[in-house]
């Protein structure tokens, strides 16, 4: 009976003192919990997603811009499909994904077009090659045809509100005798006509990279502490490089959906470019793609042999 009495008073000291520990654990746990459940806040800004789809509209990659940008900037913001669909890319712009999304895209002249998407547990990286998916060939269009073919590449769409009445009588004769000149639909047409596939088949290398959540969050709160929510879709600069480049950064959440693109901009160190950088770093890819330039030039010094005058 004392034995018994003992080990009954063992283990009741026992479990007082375990449960005494815990009041300093608790808090711990709690906060763990609430940390793994959280969901992540962004920033105010963003497109609503659209109701209404059809499967023309599905090859508007950047649906949301279409009635924003100029009709000469959405008739060539169009043919972004063909760019993500080599790729195998869904659009983004449309509706939510099954995981919320970040994708940056990448391509310059003479190098291999990269795709980055970025989600809570990896990233994966999609590098294309040929760099040219396709090429413009007019050869087989009437000469009739080429013609309107250059002049709505030149002045698409055609006004001719403000020009001198010899240009106004021009355009408003070649419309009167030509009236598809002022349908979009007749230059998608005729551009269609003059896309050839590139005679190199286009292909793709998938790396996948695991993310631990530490590093989704810190992108994400870089992302957001950018003004990338808020930004233009489209940021210009007056000094590219000669090998001009170029990047879109994109957001899918389950809300909302976003769409940045920026052109190469000598000097350019803003948050919004560092932070497509440090995608790139976590992707492995520093050494190849480099967004932020400071205009520092490293010089190196030379020992120059004396030059005697004769």
């Amino acid at each position: 009976m004392e034995c018994f009495k003992s080990c009954i008073s063992f283990h009741i000291t026992k479990l007082v003192a375990v449960i005494s520990a815990m009041k300093y654990y608790l808090p711990i746990l709690f906060v763990l919990l609430v940390g793994c459940n959280s969901n992540i806040k962004y920033s105010d800004g963003g497109f609503d997603y659209p109701k209404n789809i059809t499967d023309k509209d599905s090859n508007f990659y950047y649906y949301q811009l279409k009635n924003i940008e100029s009709p000469k900037d959405a008739f060539r913001g169009y043919y972004t499909y063909l760019f993500y669909q080599a790729f195998d890319e869904p659009n983004l712009s449309i509706k939510p994904q099954e995981r919320e999304t970040f994708r940056l895209s990448y391509s310059a002249t003479s190098r291999k077009s990269i795709i980055i998407i970025l989600t809570e547990d990896f990233i994966i990286v999609k590098k294309g090659s040929p760099e040219n998916l396709y090429d413009n060939d007019t050869s087989h269009l009437l000469a009739i045809e080429k013609f309107h073919l250059n002049l709505l590449n030149y002045r698409f769409p055609i006004d001719t509100t403000g020009k001198s009445i010899y240009v106004k009588h021009y355009l408003d004769s070649l419309i009167k005798l030509y009236p598809q000149l002022l349908d979009p639909a007749y230059y998608h047409k005729l551009y269609d006509k003059t896309l050839v596939r590139n005679e190199n088949k286009f292909n793709y290398a998938v790396t996948k990279i695991t993310l631990v959540k530490q590093q989704y969050d810190s992108l994400i709160q870089q992302i957001n502490s950018s003004g990338f929510w808020s930004m233009p879709y489209k940021i210009d600069c007056k000094d590219s490089p000669s090998d001009g480049y170029g990047f879109t950064l994109e957001a899918n959440t389950k809300k909302k959906y976003k769409v940045v693109t920026a052109g190469g901009c000598l000097g350019d160190t803003t948050k919004f470019t560092r932070a497509c950088q440090r995608i790139i770093d976590i992707a492995k890819l520093d050494k190849e793609v480099n967004l932020v330039w400071d205009g520092k030039v490293d010089t190196v010094s030379l020992t120059l042999p004396d030059i005697k005058r004769k």
